[in-house]
């Protein structure tokens, strides 16, 4: 019996095509797939319907081995036709009008996209988790749906020379993503840049509105808009290399939204009236604002900003000043009208800082038009780099206290050769920190190095305990050595995106989301742990290898979204909870040697390659396994270990 068909009345191929037993599928006279129509069709690799016009929903979901597409004439590609088709790599649609929701969504292997043709807006979750989508050229698209390109942790080069409007995480946690060539943007929801650490250059000319959270933590250097008449809570917050930044119709300025940009030196918002709640909280550069006539500074507002040394007011009345607004600007001059200086020195939460308070002549501007900073400042002197090097070291002290150091953005290193305890949040936020020696240290508390972008490398021998988010967010963390530790709490290198391996033969625990999100990692050398917690490794896109022999039990989500593990040896699991394994979309070999039946939940293997699946099981529980709970729904794929193909020497 032919596997291959030419129309699709043909009385094989509809036995084919109910047994989803079909490997080829061609019709030149088609013009509509319906829905569901070749869904889980896991063996079919090849397809092409010259005449197509019209791809129904799920019509194609799910076809584990499809490679090659050819819809010469399909107009309309409807929501999740081609959802989870692993291995697509490209895919010729050059009449298409319509892409439906997460029509390709989860196309893992997809690496370009060239969409000339579209008449709509590209629809949500389109190309989202398309994991080594590289390219995405998009000539004819206006607006991008929310969540399109989220989790392309490959995606580098975007073109969308007519898009207008960005939904709520388009782009988010596109950690490779450099270039983004969007000349007329004017809208973006929530968080639709978050975390592209690499993007370093946006064209947000032409923006007039922004979500919160829109750019948080992205890798730009400066900003100019001329239409933003607010910009929104949170919107650049993290954005650490962000130097310069220029909103010439903004009035209002939300809560946070420059919050913890530590390199931010130059700001120019001349029709600004409202500052809010931790706008510029520990912004360390910036030495100098001109507020021009706000009219109102929250709470919070400069907290933290330890190299603050002059803030002018320029309105003809007294603004309104929230409490501790200014905690921690020790070195400050707040420089305000000449007639209003006494009234200022005794206004509510003004008279605090009365002796800071001086009038522009005697601070010696010019009393006659408008102050401006940026004529008393070199411009280049904006943009330079700080050329000096913060060493901080003892030989004596035996601890380090809680936040000792935190926020000092100067520390390039940090020595202490007789330190033990590290305490919480010690070196929290020192983006400089780079180097670290710490031979004696034993434990490692809360958060004490965590959001040091810098730090490359940690190596302590003698160290026994590790707290929770301890490393968490130090994205260029890529050698650690501690080989002597027992304990790691939850979180401990959460998004140490740059780590790619880890060695711990003596930790018995590690917990939660310890090395959630860690992109780069590819294998975990973990003999002596006893349980697996939950996400432990969730995201960890690259991870393939996983030895802990001794692990008892799999909690919840512990390896989702693990897209490049293909096998695991796990002898002694007595026990596997909900979704562990969840969009492992390459594991196709598990092996257990527990003297039981290993006790299974529901929706474990979803999004596993159960179609090519081996289970390995002792011989004589194999027909135990085979009836077992949620075992029995993957009985063809369970085989006695006795089978177990034996490993290359």
């Amino acid at each position: 019996m032919s596997n291959t068909i030419d129309i699709l009345t043909d009385e094989v191929a509809v036995t084919q095509l109910i047994e989803r037993t079909l490997t080829e599928m061609t019709d030149s006279e088609i013009s509509v797939v319906g829905q569901n129509a070749f869904c889980n069709c896991h063996r079919i690799s090849n397809i092409s319907l010259p005449s197509a016009m019209i791809i129904s929903y799920f019509a194609f979901a799910s076809c584990s081995a499809l490679t090659n597409v050819s819809l010469g004439a399909a107009s309309d590609v409807q929501d999740c036709a081609f959802q989870n088709c692993r291995n697509i790599k490209t895919i010729s649609l050059p009449s298409v009008r319509t892409i439906g929701k997460a029509a390709f969504q989860s196309c893992y292997a997809l690496e370009n996209v060239f969409v000339s043709s579209l008449t709509s807006g590209l629809s949500g979750t389109v190309y989202r988790s398309c994991v080594n989508l590289k390219e995405a050229v998009l000539t004819s698209t206006s607006e991008l749906g929310t969540w399109c390109f989220r989790d392309c942790v490959n995606l580098k080069s975007v073109s969308l020379n007519l898009a207008k409007s960005f939904g709520a995480e388009t782009f988010g946690s596109c950690d490779n993503l450099t270039s983004v060539y969007i000349p007329n943007l004017e809208r973006v929801g929530t968080s639709v840049f978050r975390a592209c650490r690499r993007l370093k250059e946006l064209d947000l000319t032409s923006l007039r509105e922004a979500g919160s959270t829109a750019f948080n933590g992205t890798g730009l250097e400066t900003v100019s808009n001329r239409l933003l008449s607010l910009v929104s809570a949170q919107v650049f917050q993290g954005c650490r290399l962000l130097r310069s930044v220029t909103f010439l119709s903004a009035s209002l300025l939300s809560s946070s939204a420059f919050a913890n940009c530590s390199n931010l030196r130059e700001v120019n918002v001349p029709c600004l009236t409202k500052i809010e709640f931790g706008c510029f909280s520990a912004c360390e550069a910036l030495e100098s604002i001109n507020l021009k006539n706000t009219s109102f500074v929250g709470s919070l507002a400069f907290i933290s900003c330890t190299n603050l040394k002059t803030v002018i007011l320029e309105s003809n009345s007294v603004a309104t000043l929230s409490p501790r607004a200014f905690e921690g600007c020790t070195d400050l001059s707040i420089v305000v009208p000449d007639n209003l200086v006494e009234s200022y020195k005794v206004a509510t939460n003004w008279a605090t800082h009365s002796s800071r308070i001086v009038g522009i002549e005697d601070y010696g501007f010019p009393s006659d038009g408008r102050i401006s900073l940026i004529d008393n400042v070199d411009p280049q002197s904006l943009y330079s780099e700080r050329a000096d090097i913060s060493l901080v070291s003892d030989s004596i002290i035996s601890e380090l206290i809680s936040s000792q150091f935190a926020h000092d953005v100067n520390i390039s290193y940090a020595g202490f050769a007789n330190v033990s305890t590290i305490g919480q949040y010690a070196f929290w936020r020192c983006y400089g920190l780079s180097y670290v020696s710490f031979p004696n240290a034993v434990d490692l508390k809360k958060s004490c190095f965590a959001s040091c972008y810098c730090l490359k490398s940690f190596y302590g021998h003698s160290v026994v305990s590790v707290g929770s988010s301890v490393f968490s967010g130090c994205s260029s963390l890529s050698d650690v050595s501690i080989p002597n530790v027992e304990r790691i709490d939850a979180c401990a290198f959460h998004t140490c995106i740059d780590l790619q391996s880890v060695s711990f033969p003596k930790c018995t625990t590690i917990g939660e989301a310890a090395f959630c999100g860690c992109v780069a990692l590819s294998t975990a050398y973990l003999p002596s742990v006893t349980y697996i917690y939950s996400t432990m490794f969730a995201g960890c896109f690259a991870l393939k290898s996983v030895y802990a022999p001794v692990a008892d039990k799999i909690y919840g989500a512990a390896f989702s979204s693990c897209y490049a593990l293909e096998e695991l040896n796990l002898p002694s699991v007595s026990r596997i909870y909900n979704s562990a394994f969840y969009d492992c979309f390459l594991l196709s070999k598990m092996v257990f040697q527990y003297d039981g039946v290993v006790t299974l939940d529901a929706s474990n293997l979803q999004y596993c390659n159960t179609y090519a699946m081996s289970i390995f099981v002792p011989d004589s529980l194999v027909n135990s396994y085979k009836t077992a709970t949620n075992w029995a729904t993957y009985s063809s794929r369970i085989y006695p270990i006795s089978e177990l193909p034996s490993e290359p020497t």
